[in-house]
């Protein structure tokens, strides 16, 4: 069985999968979007080729299986605390429904940043 990567189409990729284009490290965000290791967003074609980035743990290392479950949890918390603060601030539909987006967004740049670096974690739905 060969290690090699193998390249494919941006638009094939799950979002929260770890990516290499043109060089540097991505997870993808969105249909057209990706996020730097720093969280700065990028579009990208969707007939981009790209290369998926697996996890390298350094020797002797076993990978991280699961998020633990009190961080697990804390995050699922956070993100719960902040929608519902949302909510109560009682802003017009059209500004609380983009600022809603925005935290889901950001959710989903979280995961994908844990899974770049190997770590599993499925945000409650």
């Amino acid at each position: 069985m060969s290690s090699r990567p193998v390249p494919q189409r941006f638009a094939g990729l799950a979002i929260g999968t770890g990516f290499e284009f043109r060089g540097r490290p991505y997870v993808k965000t969105g249909p057209l979007t990706a996020a730097d290791p720093q969280g700065a967003q990028r579009l990208i074609p969707r007939a981009a080729v790209v290369t998926v980035i697996t996890p390298e743990t350094p020797e002797g290392t076993p990978p991280v299986a699961e998020l633990p479950a009190d961080l697990q949890e804390a995050l699922a918390t956070y993100h719960q605390c902040a929608l519902d603060c949302l909510r109560a601030a009682d802003l017009p539909a059209e500004e609380a429904r983009r600022w809603s987006e925005e935290l889901e967004q950001w959710q989903r740049r979280l995961v994908g940043l844990l899974r770049m670096h190997g770590v599993k974690y499925r945000p409650p739905e």
